[in-house]
């Protein structure tokens, strides 16, 4: 048998791995997933990011494509951008996807990858939809290695938008717990706590127990079926922002503490929700949208210390 004769791997083919082998750990490195996906149909990464080691409900995917000679969608403009022509199939896909969809060109002379909202382009160009092709841009700086946090903005900002969220708010609730018997605090002593932060709107709130995860079912209360907690907001779209705010804030609260005792902090996830003003006009739906899949709890075991746990979502 000749030689010539078996499967040839094209040098496209080889780019391409390569070029997804070179992205992936981008975001790996960042706590995020990178997963490759193995049917191609015009994403090659499922990711979903992670802030602080905690899931969050946003999540896109990446198209990847590697800048060089075999390349023949990727070119190099006068001024230093990369235009990359693609299937208008492709495009009309990601444009009716419920996930953003990222661009990535991957230069494997610098080893350097740079990147652009796929999605967001193909909207402002909706005229383009009628060729065959369609081309987007895709800047040289930054680079992807320097968007972690402007990645974020855009994953929160496509949300939003698929809410019909014009001014989203971050929102969770807080409940106070003594441990390790899981007894509520009184109301008396929720309300002396006062909880005050620069950063955070906070106001008391009730819950009923039945409405926590199935754990809900040890703890005890000398006020009835409720605890009372606080309603935590804020304006500012940053989810690393609210959680260093919020641990930050429970971590000023200080009660007196039996030996063997600890003060624990059961937080709701995270969500996307309408402002107070959208509250008050919105038609229909509830604009709400879970950032994160698990109930953080916030352990403090002395005035001085504090740890964190995570418990499994179950419908609080």
């Amino acid at each position: 048998m000749e030689i010539s004769s078996t499967p040839r791997r094209p040098a496209s083919h080889i780019a391409g791995d390569v070029a997804q082998s070179a992205v992936a750990p981008v975001f790996q490195e960042w706590g995020w997933t990178g997963d490759r996906i193995s049917s191609d149909y015009g994403e090659d990464l499922d990711c979903t990011i992670f802030i602080d080691n905690q899931r969050t409900g946003l999540h896109f995917r990446c198209q990847v494509k590697s800048l060089g000679e075999e390349s023949h969608y990727v070119k190099t403009l006068s001024d230093g951008t990369f235009s990359v022509r693609l299937k208008t199939s492709t495009c009309k896909a990601w444009l009716l996807s419920y996930f953003p969809v990222l661009l990535v060109v991957y230069d494997p002379r610098s080893k350097i990858s740079f990147w652009t909202n796929a999605t967001m382009q193909i909207r402002e160009n909706l005229s383009a939809l009628s060729q065959r092709t369609m081309t987007l841009r895709v800047r040289n700086r930054p680079s992807l290695q320097e968007s972690q946090q402007a990645i974020i903005c855009q994953i929160q900002s496509f949300y939003a938008g698929l809410l019909r969220l014009s001014s989203p708010t971050l929102e969770c609730e807080v409940f106070p717990l003594l441990m390790p018997g899981y007894r509520a605090l009184p109301y008396y002593q929720v309300y002396e706590l006062k909880l005050a932060s620069s950063q955070l709107a906070l106001r008391s709130t009730p819950r009923h127990i039945d409405s926590f995860p199935a754990w809900g079912t040890s703890l005890h209360s000398l006020q009835g079926p409720y605890l009372l907690g606080w309603r935590v907001t804020s304006s500012n779209e940053d989810l690393k922002f609210f959680l260093e705010g919020l641990k930050e804030t429970l971590g000023t609260v200080s009660i007196p503490l039996k030996y063997n005792e600890w003060l624990s902090f059961v937080c709701s996830p995270i969500e996307f929700t309408l402002s107070d003003k959208e509250k008050n006009t919105t038609l229909c739906g509830n604009g709400r949208l879970p950032t994160g899949g698990v109930t953080l709890i916030l352990t403090q075991i002395s005035s001085q210390t504090m740890t964190t746990h995570m418990w499994p979502q179950m419908g609080m």
